[in-house]
């Protein structure tokens, strides 16, 4: 019996030592493999700052809407909204900016002080609620099918129906957007965060 586990300890630790060549061996070879691969170092923490959009920002909001949102966001894609890249639609563009006044919208900036995220945020008031279709006005026939959308959204939901009458004003968050290079990392997280 004593032979036995004897022998047992002696082959565990003759495999125990070979084990630790193989791992040297391939510690030794990994470096050089990874290097084959050229990869691009990834950095995993992004580095960015968070910070209150004012009206000030608006040409630089809706220029980085028009590269990451506009064209990207499912409903625009439906209708073919924006036909090409080029395309505006000066419509979209006004109900995007047009809750920067409210003071509650916020951005990420990277260290050039580009932006890389954007969360349009908009106060709504309960005694300001009004659940009239204003569709109608928007001399763009195809963001009108989207406002006409949002508006019957509105009307369904009955948001104020469900909330405490002691709450008079609600944040919501009206566009959401990240820069396609910071998608995955956390940063709509960190706005949203920031939002509340």
């Amino acid at each position: 019996m004593h032979l036995i586990k004897h022998n047992r300890r002696t082959y565990r630790s003759h495999r125990s030592h070979i084990n630790l060549l193989q791992t040297t061996k391939l510690a030794d070879e990994l470096p050089a493999q990874l290097s084959e691969l050229h990869l691009r170092p990834r950095t995993m923490t992004p580095s960015f700052t968070l910070r209150k959009l004012t009206p000030k920002d608006k040409e630089g909001a809706i220029d980085f809407l028009r590269r990451f949102f506009f064209l990207d966001e499912p409903l625009n894609q439906t209708i073919n909204l924006l036909e090409t890249p080029e395309s505006r639609c000066y419509e979209l563009e006004d109900y995007a900016s047009s809750s920067l006044a409210d003071g509650v919208s916020v951005a990420a900036v990277d260290e050039n002080g580009d932006f890389v995220g954007i969360v349009i945020n908009g106060l709504a008031k309960r005694d300001e609620v009004d659940y009239t279709d204003k569709s109608a006005n928007c001399p763009d026939p195809k963001f009108r099918v989207i406002l006409k959308f949002l508006s019957d959204l509105d009307r369904q939901a009955r948001i104020w129906d469900k909330l405490p009458l002691s709450c008079h004003t609600v944040l919501e968050v009206r566009i959401a957007s990240t820069h396609s290079d910071w998608r995955g990392r956390g940063l709509m997280r960190a706005l949203c965060e920031e939002s509340e």
